[in-house]
């Protein structure tokens, strides 16, 4: 049936979170907590959440705002998926009252959010001060506080205004003066109620990839040198801007100053010296950078020394690392109230002399290549980290100021809530075994936004944003209940359900290998019209889809005239059946599609438009239909024939959208409208579900009608619909996220109150309603089970679309992730589902779609006129299973 509408460190550190999605996902459901150490944290630690301005705030150009070196970067194309801009993303400029209410909800002591430099000075100097940017992040600040909210502000998250850049940016000396007299205006304007600052977020990626590798804006390439000048810069606008405070402001506002970095654990790849000195080296390269002019007052030794011996060695008539004075050292020296660490990472770093290579990792004279290890060992990283900082310059207080990953976007993100737990549960343990001073945690990030270089293809959030809506609005992702509960919680000391997401989900990449009971059945699947051809051939009819073919409602005027041609090819079709290893009555197939979008919205043959009762009244002839014929067969035939008649139910898993009660509640009644809607009165009580009645009811009042437009069946009716069927047949393809929404219009849809939409993880196909998530064929069979005593269920429809290539590599996916899910609900749900069987046999006309659409095991060459048929890789993978009668390894 089917349709129905530079390598070496640049490499890593630009696609850490990919390393995490790569380790996450062979990390099934929650680690073994063999290390795992409950406790609470100190009543005065900080639990918060991190956004950045040019990732969530939108407002790009308005009320004055400058353009910065990020807008230009995007709209130059220099990211990785071109043609998304941040120019809107989050809109958190229109939308931080309502943020701020999640803010609250979340339970939050702290928000740790940047100001965009453009907004408040458009061209970077204090002469364009931009009052509406200004009053924006004042009426923020203010309203933070009055919640009780801590703000915590960075300065500078990278959006450097553009029109600085155009006289060198972070190049040139005079941004060091002009950042200072920005952090002056900020400090003047919001220290009263801003009591913790950043000045500079993440300073070596700025240095490191926006002017050394060029990956970043604003996309300078010159390695080696650049990367050393900027980052000299960048300190020097943290050094005199904590000074300056120190002495105009912290008198009177009493703040904290601090710089926050981003930070990988560095792990030797071997257990030799010299693996063991590079991975030091690479820390004071990369951490020792920074921390150690502020809080020593120069350069690591070992940095000034390799790069110093290198550029003589490259005929630089000095270093390439700048120098400080010996003033200079006075003047930087412990300009630190904290360190904000973004912690990314474990890498595994070994020793390799780089020659004559000239940039930042050749000076280390090591090659550094990720952890391959699971998650809980790389988020021992992070406590590595910490008491590695604690010996090297003498417990400094820390604070985890960005801790978290991306993904594609999940609502029920258990991967998230994992390292959440594995990372902070790390902070605990270095606070209480190792006396790190560590005085908070925030997640990373409080919204999905504009992730970079990424786009939207990577989310960070604890919460979900449309970014589809106008309105952007937010949805409550999993992790965010989790990260709610340790707030509330103050650390791990509590008692609460072993997760946050449902066991079916969980266990979505536990992959289990078994075979399924001897007797299960494998079959695969097609449909006259959709295959036969011979439309008018031996004295055949029209039906309702000739009609409608030849009336030019398929794609590109398609029709199913000669399709496959299987009226004269039925010998060559058995034998690839037979080839495929596949060793019952149907009434209907799919009386959904029949019913709502043959004679409810009209789409499909016979494309009747009666929206209100014309689905309703079809449904309940079809129902009426089967019951009939089924008790025809069990009085006239069954002792006869001695075969099974059942009916056939297309259905969707229905998720709700978040874990509110009226979405569980509307995900629930989507299931009743779609399933229930003829499993009840044929496997439930004999009628139709209660919930479906009520609403249809209570509509139908609403227009003024006499009676419900949902047709009733009588007493007798009911008595007959009753166990009508022998087995469920049920085609399923895809899951449906659901949201209450009160609906106006008056038909089936509306009827249901709710929205559906889809997971923004779940890979597309060639067909726009079909997203691949296997594990809601599980959910829908154990749902099945339960509403109706578990009765012998056949998956009669199951399958993708996609080009026709004879390289079907998805559909392989696809199978081997939908049928271990089937086998999951056998052997661990202990659903009785007797059969499986693949949509399709062979590409075919798609209804609607025409040939535009390909879900076959085998091709079919429609331009010729023999419809020659060829097996695609998939025919071999599904033969094995098949042979196998399941999985006997995980490949």
């Amino acid at each position: 049936m089917a349709d129905r509408r530079k390598t070496g460190y640049l490499g890593y550190l630009l696609c850490f979170l990919c390393l995490y999605l790569s380790l996450l996902a062979s990390h099934n459901g929650l680690a073994t907590e063999v290390n795992f150490e409950p406790g609470s944290f100190a009543d005065n630690f900080l639990w918060g959440v991190s956004t950045a301005a040019f990732q969530t705030e939108g407002a790009w150009n308005e009320e004055g705002k400058g353009a910065s070196i990020w807008d230009s970067f995007v709209y130059n194309q220099r990211v990785e998926y071109r043609g998304q801009n941040a120019d809107v993303s989050s809109d958190t400029y229109h939308h931080y009252r309502d943020d701020i209410k999640l803010l609250k909800q979340l339970g939050v002591g702290a928000y740790r959010f940047s100001v965009s430099w453009p907004r408040v000075l458009p061209n970077g100097l204090l002469s364009s001060k931009n009052i509406p940017g200004l009053q924006f992040y004042k009426n923020l600040v203010t309203e933070l506080t009055a919640v009780n909210i801590k703000p915590v502000v960075a300065l500078h998250h990278w959006d450097l205004p553009q029109a600085l850049q155009d006289y060198g940016g972070w190049e040139n000396e005079t941004t060091v003066f002009l950042f200072t007299e920005y952090a002056r205006l900020m400090f003047r304007e919001l220290g009263e109620q801003v009591k913790m600052w950043i000045t500079i977020d993440q300073p070596q990626d700025v240095a490191l990839f926006g002017y050394g590798y060029g990956s970043m804006a604003p996309g300078v390439r010159e390695p080696g040198t650049k990367e050393y000048k900027v980052a000299h810069n960048l300190l020097s606008a943290h050094i005199k801007t904590y000074r300056m405070y120190q002495s105009e402001f912290n008198t009177l506002h009493k703040g904290i100053i601090g710089m926050a970095m981003s930070v990988d654990w560095m792990e030797p790849k071997t257990e030799s010296q010299n693996d063991k000195d590079a991975a030091d080296r690479a820390l004071r390269f990369h951490l020792g950078w920074f921390l150690q002019p502020l809080l020593g007052g120069d350069y690591p030794e070992v940095m000034k020394t390799l790069i110093s011996r290198k550029s003589n060695l490259q005929s630089f008539k000095g270093s390439r690392l700048p120098t400080f004075s010996e003033s200079e050292n006075k003047t930087s020296n412990g300009t630190l109230d904290f360190i904000g660490i973004t912690f990314r990472k474990t890498l595994k770093v070994a020793y390799k002399d780089r020659g004559m290579e000239s940039d930042y990792e050749a000076d280390q004279d090591v090659e550094i290549s990720p952890d391959q290890s699971t998650v809980s060992q790389s988020s021992e990283g992070l406590r590595k980290l910490m008491q590695w900082i604690k010996k090297e310059y003498s417990n400094p207080e820390l604070y985890v100021t960005a801790g978290g990953f991306s993904d594609c976007g999940n609502i029920y993100d258990q991967d998230r809530i994992q390292y959440l737990k594995e990372h902070i549960n790390e902070v605990l343990k270095a606070i209480k075994y190792d006396n790190c001073r560590v005085g908070g945690y925030f997640a990373l990030s409080f919204l999905d936004g504009f992730d970079w270089l990424h786009g939207y293809q990577l989310k960070s959030g604890l919460y979900h944003v449309d970014f589809e809506d106008s309105a952007k609005r937010r949805t409550e992702k999993a992790s965010a209940r989790y990260f709610r509960e340790l707030i509330r919680h103050n650390g791990f000391n509590w008692t609460y359900p072993a997760h946050f997401v449902d066991k079916v989900i969980r266990e979505k990449d536990d992959f289990l290998v078994d075979r399924f009971p001897a007797d299960f059945r494998w079959g695969v699947a097609t449909a006259a019209y959709q295959i036969e051809g011979g439309w008018n051939e031996d004295g055949k009819g029209p039906s309702i889809w000739d009609t409608f073919a030849h009336n030019g409602r398929l794609a590109n005027g398609d029709t199913g005239d000669v399709a496959c041609d299987s009226y004269h090819k039925f010998r060559e079709d058995v034998q690839n059946v037979k080839a495929l290893g596949v060793k019952m009555w149907i009434t209907f197939n799919e009386a959904f599609v029949v019913s709502w979008m043959g004679y409810g919205i009209g789409v499909f043959a016979p494309g009747v438009h009666e929206p209100s009762e014309g689905a309703y009244k079809v449904a309940h002839n079809i129902i009426r239909s089967h019951v009939k014929a089924y008790h025809t067969y069990d009085k006239h035939f069954r002792s006869l024939y001695h075969g099974k008649v059942g009916i056939t139910i297309d259905c969707d898993w229905k998720q709700p959208k978040t874990s509110s009660a009226l979405d569980r509640y509307a995900a629930e009644r989507a299931l009743q409208f779609k399933l229930g809607w003829f499993a009840n009165p044929i496997f439930g009580n004999g009628d139709y579900p209660s919930v479906m009645k009520q609403f249809v009811a209570r509509k139908s009042r609403e227009q003024s009608l006499a009676k419900s437009r949902l047709p009733e069946f009588t007493a007798e009716e009911k008595l007959m619909n009753r166990g009508s069927a022998d087995f469920l047949g049920l085609n399923h393809y895809t899951t449906n996220y659901i949201r209450h929404n009160v609906r106006e219009d008056r038909s089936y849809e509306g009827d249901q109150d709710l929205d559906i939409s889809y997971d923004d993880c779940w890979n597309t196909t060639e067909s726009s309603w079909l997203r691949i998530n296997p594990w809601g064929i599980r959910s829908l069979l154990i749902w099945i089970r339960d509403r109706y005593g578990n009765p012998p269920v056949f998956i009669t429809e199951n399958g993708v679309s996609d080009d026709g290539t004879l390289q079907d590599t998805r559909r392989n996916y696809y199978y081997r992730g939908y049928i271990n899910e089937v086998l999951k609900a056998i052997k661990l749900d202990q659903c009785n589902v007797k059969g499986y069987v693949a949509w399709s046999l062979m590409d075919n006309l798609e209804w609607t779609s025409g040939y535009t659409q390909k879900f076959g095991l085998y091709q079919v060459n429609f331009t010729d006129p023999n419809r020659s048929r060829r097996p695609k890789e998939s025919v071999q993978f599904f033969s094995k299973l098949v042979a196998d009668n399941g999985f006997t390894n995980k490949v």
